[in-house]
């Protein structure tokens, strides 16, 4: 096997690690806390934490010989926000720190460096806000490849 836990798992573990490092910067810009969150744990019937969210979730994968490629979601939720003021504001924060061409490390799920890194491609998407009763949630959509060589 090329990486002791899988390339996938790899993958998402790094999403994961991303997610907690916007996290932490924009507690810090903005001043309050943002917690990063793995949506994929959740389930319909689950209640989110009351507070401010980032969360990964969806990835989605393809490969050809020697790449791994896809598209994950980035979802920004805001808790009791009327007006969508912070949403914006930490949409805007992560939507900057995602753009075309950002590179980021790959990582077991361990915390282990491993070489290789995602980057984000051309074709980020901003989904339109979905309105909850308490929390409003709006979506970066994220086309990547992974410099990982696969050596099929």
């Amino acid at each position: 096997m090329l990486i002791g836990n899988g390339i996938l798992n790899i993958v998402e573990t790094s999403i994961l690690a991303r997610i907690k490092a916007l996290a932490a910067g924009a507690t810090l810009t903005l001043g309050y806390p943002i917690k990063a969150v793995l949506f994929d744990d959740y389930t319909f019937i689950e209640t989110l934490p009351e507070q401010d969210l980032i969360g990964a979730w969806q990835v989605e994968a393809e490969v050809d010989e020697h790449t791994l490629s896809g598209t994950f979601l980035i979802t920004v939720s805001t808790f009791k926000d009327e007006g969508c003021f912070r949403l914006r504001n930490l949409l805007s924060l992560i939507f900057d720190d995602m753009l075309p061409m950002t590179e980021f490390g790959l990582y077991q799920p361990d915390g282990t460096s491993v070489k290789g890194s995602i980057i984000i491609m051309n074709g980020v998407k901003v989904l339109p806000v979905e309105k909850g009763e308490e929390r409003p949630a709006k979506t970066l959509a994220l086309p990547f490849k992974c410099t990982r060589t696969l050596g099929l």
